[in-house]
């Protein structure tokens, strides 16, 4: 076999495994709002939902909520948050502060979903994520909690939040 066809097969190779192809590995779709899905949920917090009780620190009535800078020539704030639902799901996002706050907060087709689970003073959170050069992925990370919520994120009353997660 030719050098050349060596190298056409590796092409040929390196791009049905990777996510160029996305017939053949594509894991999640995107909804109407921009936010991804996975196709098929393997969230481990899901097999076993937590339910959130009374005297849990985590309110399913406020909107917990963190800002960050990213420099990339020059300084952004961004600040992103996290809402509770009580059969175990959450959503996360970024705020678009020009925009009407409760309108985001409640839409829950956009941002990112997934599960979590209070054990002690910690929450764990598992949350399905699209990056540039994957497919979708489950990150699972633990948050430390205080008496007033999360530790490092601001928790706000909003009594007006609406929906129910399909995830």
């Amino acid at each position: 076999m030719g050098w050349q066809k060596l190298v056409i097969l590796s092409l040929l190779g390196v791009l049905i495994q990777s996510c160029c192809t996305p017939l053949l590995q594509k894991k999640f779709y995107t909804t109407e709002f921009g936010g991804e899905r996975p196709l098929k949920s393997k969230f481990k917090l899901a097999k076993t939902p937590y339910i959130l009780k009374k005297e849990d620190v985590i309110k399913t009535n406020h909107i917990y909520s963190t800002s960050f800078k990213m420099d990339g020539g020059k300084k952004s704030e961004y600040t992103s948050f996290l809402r509770f639902f009580s059969d175990g799901r959450f959503i996360s996002n970024a705020l678009d502060t020009s925009g009407p706050l409760l309108d985001q907060y409640n839409n829950l087709k956009k941002g990112n979903v997934g599960y979590y689970k209070i054990e002690g003073n910690t929450i764990r959170l598992e949350e399905f994520i699209v990056g540039a050069q994957d497919c979708g992925k489950y990150h699972e990370y633990t948050l430390p909690l205080s008496q007033d919520g999360i530790k490092g994120y601001i928790h706000t009353l909003v009594s007006a939040l609406s929906g129910t997660p399909d995830w």
